[in-house]
């Protein structure tokens, strides 16, 4: 019987979690003064929280190849626009945008809300990769 209650939970909370989070939302956003590249939910593969010693914590989203970074970052590679992100709906800034940027990102975790942004994306990442 507590397999079965367990087992329910278990099904429950990835129903819950999916109803929070439709495969066409738009996990990720990036945007210059005059060009955007976005990535549904769906179009995310996986993602990561990782530290290095050059760069500290970050987020890291791979995404799917129709999804990949590589035209928008050459397009918009030292024009000396401003550079945003979008994490579901928290914006923040970018310094610049590596031009050989291809199938992932790597966000760096500045502070508790980008933190709080990432978490949300990985758990709609995840949620969405169970049902699939």
């Amino acid at each position: 019987m507590k397999l079965i209650t367990v087992a329910a939970l278990l099904f429950s909370t990835s129903v819950m979690a999916a109803n929070q989070c439709k495969p066409d939302d738009v996990c990720l956003v990036i945007e210059t003064g005059n060009d955007i590249h976005s990535v549904p939910c769906s179009g995310i593969k996986s993602t990561k929280f990782k530290y290095s010693e050059k760069h500290g914590n970050e987020f890291v989203v791979y995404v799917d190849e129709e999804y990949d970074f590589n035209r928008f970052a050459r397009r918009n590679y030292n024009r000396g626009n401003e550079v945003s992100i979008y994490l579901l709906n928290y914006k923040f800034k970018l310094k610049s945008i590596y031009p050989r940027l291809r199938d992932n990102i790597a966000i760096n975790i500045s502070h508790e809300k980008v933190y709080e942004a990432a978490n949300k994306v990985k758990s709609c990442v995840d949620s969405l990769n169970l049902i699939n």
